[in-house]
């Protein structure tokens, strides 16, 4: 990749003076103004506090001297020059810099390059604020410097490696580190700058703009915050230079993915690879920093309300320098529970969840699901879990499975893997599976990797190289969108599969059941033909303790007192084989075989990825089967007992009844045009994969028109007992 080199310069450049790095002149009174304003009180103490460290640069001649003080004095005694006016502040930051930056090398580790971007960031933040004190040999000190340790750095310099979608060059390396050193030195010589906008226009904003659409980050729960904090980072270093906002407005919505995926225990659900979670914990969500640039460069009070209220609880953004630099203590909060309760995230991310309410809490009375249908596969940390669900109440009931240790036999044959998830594998036992490392692939019968998991480099490639793998077929929520009795998702996720599978279509609603006892209910209906009969089919559900079997379904139980009761109405009674594997020494198993972690820190019982799975396959063989599956959530007492379940057939269609809810599927390739059936009672009604038009509904000897759109392809409506008809 050479846009670095060819693509057209940036017509947005830096204005003349200093500073124009995360402030411009005018903005300076204000920052000054905040020093005596009680809001910002403990981050000026930490400031103060950093800037009068005993550190004056100075490393040791060893082979790794880096030092973390570099960054928190350095640009603390900056700050204070620029707020103040003390020269000896800013004469005391040009000398840490002066001494560090000929002098610092890096131990040789994972990550390394994060350091050596930091390195350029505090220099750039010293060249900017504190300019009037820097001699000629100071300016060219430092441009030599930061070139030198830029060419340290993973993306190089010129900033030409790596991928613009995925991996470390996608952090802070060109996004906020040579984009800042481009900055401060631009007057006097402008190549850095040039360099990191060419690239960064060329590829980094379209490949985002392009996944921003989706109101979520391909890199999950972990790396997703993590990343996009820098692509915040780069939103923020350009309006405050320039006035430009240089990426789309739905950059807006992407924190909303982790809003959404936050548990009552103030734990994500786990999405792509992240850290082993607990089965019980207490601890309050860390503060969100990514969030926090978010609700102040857009305005958005909903998101301020959660980081502060974080915040207030773990105290960890308000020490920070970005804190005293971006944090509008003006700006106001809205309640979280202001939110629609179900949220659909659009291509390329296709997910939805649903929820019962926003109560705080390991035990709160709040059931959630996570559905995915995860149409683009971009790789790196995401996993191949098209068609994964998750569910909690009062205790994770259904989650992913795994360790994470990138690059490891376990990580690349089991935790990134089908078979860790809660989807459908089809086992073709001369399937070969690849990946970008020559190692080992086990066959675990689930998803492919696309371009053999290469990470894709610019946002053409994704497109061109088979990373669409599935699409998203309907999603509706309501009747009411913001506290709804339904949530529906369906996506067709064949092509996530090799040609051993035809047709695979999977289709989720979640129903708010408002009932205190059984507060909802998650189904899960699939379609699912492969190319030979004899291809096993497995559906999976993982748990993180032993599951209770019985002949028509399965029971699991959460940490702290909840449970979920599953239902198998298909395959038929008499065609359902149920089997469990987990336990200590079974965990990972992949064929029978277990695929232990490499490196056992974090494993053992306590954590809910270590567990348990479900396994449902037909008894009999055939190319094609269908699977539907009730899962209620209810409190894990002696007298709780699950619903009753009615189910409901006809042609080409079948649905089940629970509570006042009725729930209808389409059994055949194909949209419904018309379905009857008779109610016993009153009930509210779903009819899913229905094709588009205006429906007529008769019921109660009265008839009325439903208009189903092309997105939702549901017919909603309430009827009274007795016939109901419904034809396009």
């Amino acid at each position: 990749m050479l846009f670095a080199q060819t693509a057209p310069p940036s017509s947005v450049t830096p204005p003349a003076g200093h500073p124009r790095l995360f402030v411009r002149p005018a903005g300076v009174a204000e920052l000054k103004a905040r020093t005596r304003n009680p809001f910002f009180a403990k981050t000026w103490q930490q400031a103060l506090k950093n800037s009068a460290v005993p550190f004056d640069g100075t490393l040791p001649a060893t082979a790794a001297n880096y030092d973390q003080r570099i960054h928190d004095s350095s640009e603390s005694c900056a700050l204070r020059y620029l707020v103040e006016g003390d020269e000896s502040q800013g004469r005391k930051a040009i000398s840490i810099l002066r001494n560090v930056l000929p002098a610092v090398t890096y131990p040789d580790q994972q990550d390394i390059t994060r350091a050596k971007g930091a390195t350029i960031l505090s220099a750039a933040i010293v060249y900017d604020w504190c300019f009037p004190l820097l001699t000629a040999g100071d300016r060219m000190l430092f441009i030599t410097h930061m070139k030198r340790i830029a060419k340290l750095t993973e993306i190089g310099y010129p900033p030409v490696k790596g991928s613009a979608i995925t991996g470390h060059s996608g952090e802070a390396q060109l996004m906020r580190d040579q984009l800042s050193g481009g900055i401060a030195v631009y007057d006097e010589d402008p190549e850095m700058y040039k360099f990191a906008t060419r690239r960064f226009f060329a590829e980094f904003v379209p490949a985002r703009d392009y996944w921003y659409q989706g109101h979520w980050h391909h890199q999950g729960s972990s790396y997703g915050p993590y990343r996009f904090q820098w692509e915040m980072m780069s939103s923020w270093i350009f309006r405050r230079m320039s006035g430009v906002d240089v990426f789309h407005s739905a950059q807006s919505q992407v924190p909303y993915a982790w809003v959404y995926a936050q548990r009552p225990d103030g734990t994500l659900m786990s999405d792509g690879d992240c850290g082993s979670i607990l089965k019980r914990t207490t601890e309050p969500p860390f503060p969100n920093f990514s969030m926090l640039l978010t609700a102040h460069f857009y305005r958005d009070e909903v998101l301020n309300g959660i980081v502060m209220h974080q915040n207030q609880r773990r105290e960890r953004l308000s020490n920070s320098i970005w804190y005293f630099l971006f944090v509008d203590p003006n700006l106001g909060t809205r309640p979280i529970a202001s939110l629609p309760l179900s949220r659909y995230f659009p291509d390329p991310a296709g997910r939805m969840v649903a929820r019962t309410g926003w109560e705080e809490g390991a035990t709160a009375p709040v059931a959630m699901a996570e559905m995915k249908i995860s149409p683009w596969m971009f790789n790196n940390h995401q996993h191949l879990d098209a068609g994964h669900f998750q569910v909690w109440y009062k205790g994770a009931l259904a989650c992913g499975s795994g360790l994470y240790h990138y690059g490891t036999n376990h990580d690349v044959n089991y935790y990134k893997r089908t078979i860790a998830h809660n989807t459908i594998t089809v086992f073709d036992p001369d399937e070969k599976f690849v990946w970008t490392r020559p190692m080992t692939m086990l066959n675990d019968g689930g998803q492919r990797w696309p371009a053999n998991g290469a990470e894709p480099p610019t946002l053409a490639i994704l497109k061109e190289k088979g990373h669409q793998v599935g699409r998203v077929l309907a999603h509706a929520i309501g009747p009411d969108p913001v506290k709804p009795l339904f949530s529906h998702l369906a996506g067709d996720l064949t092509g996530t599969y090799s040609s051993k599978v035809r047709r695979f279509v999977r289709s989720f609603v979640f129903l708010h059941l408002q009932n205190a006892a059984h507060p909802a209910a998650l189904l899960v209906y699939d379609q699912v033909k492969s190319a030979k009969a004899s291809f096993q089919k497995t559906w999976l559900l993982h748990c993180p303790d032993a599951p209770e079997l019985s002949e028509s379904g399965f029971t699991v139980r959460g940490a702290w007192s909840g449970r979920m009761d599953a239902a198998v109405l298909l395959p038929a009674a008499g065609d359902v084989h149920l089997k469990s594997a987990g336990g200590e020494g079974n965990e990972f198993q992949v064929n029978g075989v277990n695929q232990p972690q490499d490196n056992s820190k974090g494993a053992g019982t306590n954590y809910e990825n270590c567990g348990w799975r479900v396994e449902l396959s037909p008894r009999t063989p055939r190319a094609e089967t269908r699977f539907f599956v009730a899962m209620q959530m209810l409190d894990d007492e002696p007298s709780a007992k699950p619903l009753p379940l009615t189910p409901i057939e006809g042609d080409g269609w079948t649905g089940v009844a629970i509570a006042d809810r009725v729930v209808i599927f389409p059994a055949q390739d194909g949209d419904l045009r018309n379905v009857s059936f008779r109610l016993m009672r009153p009930a509210h009604c779903l009819i899913t994969g229905a094709e588009p038009g205006v429906w007529n509904i008769r019921s109660g000897g009265a008839t009325r028109t439903v208009t189903v759109t092309e997105s939702g392809r549901v017919v909603e409506f309430s009827a009274l007992a007795g016939e109901v008809e419904c034809a396009l």
